[in-house]
């Protein structure tokens, strides 16, 4: 019984009729989705309801149907039942109710596509009563759609028809004439200041550290929890670094030179 209302049309309604041609889809079928732009119904659909139906003109699916529409300006999106076919040459037309609930005019961008909704919502929508809005679509959607509205230029490059472009002018890069040529000055470097040691160990205790600090012949420093293991200070950075290779043959690859002012 339910399934027998959906189908039945209110009064004013025209009678189901075949779908309107329209693309096909890979299966073969007619496709319901469509990108456009809406106008509105005229004369507005007969009934008692004429006033608040939330109702369309729809070509591209038969009577008794049901469509989201989505408001490509807003993104508010509602669900109307098809009344009509006849859209006069808009991609789908509005009656006074869809117009005010999704807040739009003649000439707004749209996106319908057919749904088959609840059965609680089929028979609101039968009776005369809006259901509940659906979300609103997303910003990166909206912006993919409006490309494909007729007129954009996307949607001309998808039929082929040539695109005029404007070419930026690139400015030149300031050129600055060249100088008279330095002569180059060479001199000695100055050697480094201050002492330099080779640090062996950085130990978590003390006796052990005490312990290697005595059989290389170095020191322990503290610091920071730790006990580091040090040789020197030695005067220059040769003779740190032979003191360097030295303990690393005897074992302590990870020794390293520090130097300090």
């Amino acid at each position: 019984m339910l399934l027998l209302l959906a189908t039945m049309p209110l009064a004013g309604q025209e009678s189901p009729g075949p779908a309107a041609a329209g693309p096909k889809g890979t299966s073969g079928e007619v496709s319901s989705d469509a990108v456009g732009f809406a106008t509105m119904m005229a004369p507005p659909p007969e009934g008692p309801f004429r006033d608040v139906m939330i109702a369309v003109a729809y070509p591209r699916l038969p009577v008794g149907s049901f469509v989201e529409l989505t408001a490509l300006d807003s993104g508010r999106t509602i669900v109307a039942q098809v009344v009509s076919g006849a859209a006069d040459g808009a991609v789908v037309a509005l009656s006074p109710g869809a117009a005010r609930q999704l807040g739009v005019g003649d000439r707004a961008p749209f996106r319908v596509r057919g749904v088959l909704p609840p059965i609680a919502e089929r028979e609101r929508l039968l009776a005369g009563k809006s259901v509940a809005p659906r979300l609103d679509a997303p910003p990166v959607l909206l912006a993919a759609l409006r490309r494909m509205l007729p007129g954009s230029a996307v949607a001309e490059q998808a039929t082929g028809a040539p695109i005029a472009e404007t070419p930026t002018p690139i400015a030149p890069l300031p050129v600055t004439p060249p100088g008279p040529a330095r002569p180059a000055v060479l001199g000695r470097a100055s050697p480094a200041r201050g002492s330099w040691t080779v640090q062996v160990a950085a130990l978590s205790s003390a006796t052990p550290a005490s312990a290697l600090a005595r059989k290389l012949g170095g020191k322990v420093f503290t610091g920071g929890g730790l006990y580091r293991v040090r040789l020197g200070p030695y005067a220059d950075f040769v003779s740190a670094q032979r003191a360097r290779d030295g303990i690393a043959r005897a074992g302590y690859g990870d020794a390293r030179i520090l130097h300090s002012n």
